[in-house]
């Protein structure tokens, strides 16, 4: 009896050690959360995500105008070359004597002009935005052609005056709206030179005359 009372005691010995070693052991924590499962969990901001989308939005809209509004020009300058091939011929000639003269005289007249409407009080604005922008539409149409003619001749090829129109505008309009520089440099410049390049031809005399082909 003794002995059972003794074994009894030593197993329930045995089993406190054993339950005081398992609550001194740490158990393990739990398993992190993955970064997935705590941004699925996250509240969407749905504000956030609207004002993404329309700045997303602008952009695709404005890229788009851009695209508009060349082909547009493009069209105007082919029509232009179209109906006066001579006026703008001399124009192309004009930029090729001298950039840099048809550059201060197209600045100049642009100054004058604006005197004028400034000292009338934009009386004259009538009279002189149209001859304005009619000189700056066939400056434009020949410093394009005049653009694409450089260009063809890095291909070692000139297919032709509308072929150089085709390629000169894009390459002029898009490079007009590179930041800064195209903004203060190349459309400055080459739009003054035109301009000057269209007074210069109209007051011309003496030029060939650029004959149309006959359609067969």
């Amino acid at each position: 009896m003794r002995t059972l009372t003794m074994t009894v005691a030593a197993a329930c010995l045995a089993c406190s050690f054993a339950l005081a070693q398992a609550e001194e052991t740490p158990r393990p924590a739990p398993p992190a959360a993955s970064a997935d499962a705590e941004l699925s969990r996250a509240p969407v901001d749905w504000h956030e995500a609207i004002e993404a989308l329309k700045q997303g939005s602008g952009a695709v809209a404005f890229f788009l105008a851009l695209i508009f509004l060349c082909a547009t020009g493009w069209g105007f300058l082919a029509f232009v070359l179209a109906v006066s091939p001579n006026l703008t011929e001399r124009v192309v000639k004009a930029l090729h004597a001298s950039r840099l003269k048809c550059f201060l005289i197209g600045a100049g007249g642009f100054v004058f002009l604006a005197s004028l409407v400034a000292v009338s009080h934009n009386k004259l604005a009538v009279v002189v935005l149209p001859v304005l922008l009619v000189a700056t539409a066939w400056g434009l149409c020949g410093v394009s052609e005049d653009v694409g003619r450089r260009a063809w001749m890095l291909t070692t090829r000139d297919p032709g005056r509308f072929a150089r129109l085709s390629l000169g505008w894009p390459v002029f309009f898009f490079a007009s709206w590179m930041p800064v520089v195209g903004w203060f440099v190349v459309f400055p410049i080459f739009a003054f030179s035109g301009l000057g390049a269209f007074f210069i031809a109209l007051f011309s005399g003496g030029a060939a005359k650029v004959q149309p082909r006959t359609i067969p």
